[in-house]
């Protein structure tokens, strides 16, 4: 578990639906991270990344309209952040981590400690604001469609006096400051629905019902989780009737693994705020939102994800602690789905490979005749030998319907080759109607 206030990694682990990596990410898992000493300075071996230009010149940059690039993907939401002027990078935006976290390489590399730094967005000015140095794992991993390896997390401190507005089909991020009016975007309603939030634990505390059927709870509202979770007591007693699930399986901060399913939910409501359901992730534990209950000293029944407010021009107002949620006029589709996938979930085997640990009923993976505890070898005839996380996650993680892959398989000494096509394991229902 982590400490209270302490940063948390998103790194998408493997154990994942087919194709689509929805473990630490998509699910708001925290890693544990090593923090470095007071002066911030990294220890370990060097890094081979070149060194950015920090200019001598970090005038402010006029930007009245302050809005900047945002990157949405199935595996989170990215900002490219600088800090002193210097090259930007690539850092997720989680509601769910209280702090900010910069990796140590990167941070070497450019001159930086840890402390206050000047911070920019885009072309924003954010002001001055305070990171914490981390050896971070995914520096070195680059995600398919992302510029570069993502370098750290923006979390709340780095927004404290700004509204932000997150226009995700423009792929947008709008920054008001303390006191000046919402900006929306033309083609949304005027009036939005809200909800208040308590982050004097520094996480993003809501009142929540993740069914139509459920008394309110409390729950985190989690932008570096893509899917909205729930524990396995509180959804089995509030869930629709014969909802079907796709199993799933992931990891806790300490590699333990967490086995679970995905589940659709019909409505999640917020204070006053009604989203269309979406897919919840149910498991019956997990770290960060342990964290979180010790955090405030109440349960916490499970998070909001991005899938929720998708449909949305979301305001997360940190000064007057409020989210609105405002309709767009022509119905912006639901989140794109994270479930198409190959059928099947994969894990390390203990040994530095991967094995299958299930296989989703009546997919095409099942189809082929996968069982659980085949080994696997090669995709494509690329063997996995030394290739690791990197590699499979970047074959696999953005395959659209219809991909066909042929994976060999070692089952009991045989190896075996399974041409098998990605689908969507987990169809989606249409948004509902106002």
């Amino acid at each position: 578990m982590l400490a209270k206030g302490r940063p948390k990694n998103k790194h998408e682990r493997l154990g994942v639906t087919g194709a689509r990596a929805l473990a630490g990410a998509l699910l708001g898992c925290a890693v544990a991270v090593t923090l470095l000493s007071a002066m911030g300075c990294r220890t370990g071996a060097s890094r081979s990344t070149a060194v950015p230009e920090c200019p001598e010149d970090r005038a402010k940059v006029d930007n009245p309209s302050r809005i900047a690039p945002m990157l949405v993907r199935s595996y989170g939401v990215f900002l490219e952040v600088s800090f002193d002027g210097c090259d930007p990078v690539l850092m997720r935006y989680d509601t769910g981590s209280p702090t900010t976290v910069v990796d140590a390489g990167h941070a070497s590399h450019i001159g930086i400690v840890g402390g206050q730094h000047q911070a920019r967005i885009g072309a924003v000015e954010i002001g001055r604001r305070t990171i914490t140095l981390v050896d971070w794992i995914e520096a070195e991993m680059t995600y398919p469609g992302l510029p570069g390896p993502i370098k750290g997390v923006v979390g709340n401190d780095f927004f404290a006096g700004f509204a932000v507005g997150l226009h995700y089909p423009a792929q947008e991020i709008w920054l008001m400051a303390a006191g000046e009016p919402i900006s929306r975007p033309r083609r949304t309603e005027r009036k939005g629905r809200s909800t208040t939030f308590d982050d004097s634990s520094g996480y993003l505390v809501v009142p929540c019902r993740l069914t139509t059927r459920s008394d309110e709870q409390v729950c985190l509202f989690d932008t570096g989780a893509i899917n909205s979770l729930a524990y396995t007591d509180y959804w089995e007693s509030v869930a629709p009737p014969n909802t079907p699930g796709v199993p799933m399986i992931t990891f806790d901060n300490q590699g333990n693994t967490i086995v679970g399913s995905y589940r659709r939910s019909d409505t999640v409501i917020t204070g006053s705020m009604t989203l269309p359901g979406d897919v919840v992730v149910v498991v019956d534990e997990f770290a960060l939102l342990s964290s979180v209950a010790a955090a405030i000293g109440e349960p916490v029944v499970g998070l909001i994800g991005v899938s929720g407010t998708f449909p949305y021009y979301t305001v997360i107002d940190y000064p007057n602690r409020a989210i609105t949620a405002f309709p767009y006029l022509d119905r912006e589709p639901l989140f794109p789905s994270p479930f198409v996938g190959h059928g099947f979930i994969i894990a390390s085997d203990g040994a530095g490979g991967l094995e299958v640990r299930a296989v989703v009923p009546a997919s095409s993976a099942a189809a082929a005749g996968l069982m659980a505890g085949d080994r696997l070898v090669a995709v494509d005839g690329r063997p996995l030998a030394g290739a690791g996380l990197d590699f499979t996650i970047a074959s696999l993680i953005a395959d659209p319907p219809g991909t066909r892959r042929v994976f060999e398989l070692d089952r009991r000494g045989s190896v075996l080759q399974f041409e098998i096509h990605a689908e969507d394991l987990l169809p989606r229902r249409e948004l509902p109607a106002d």
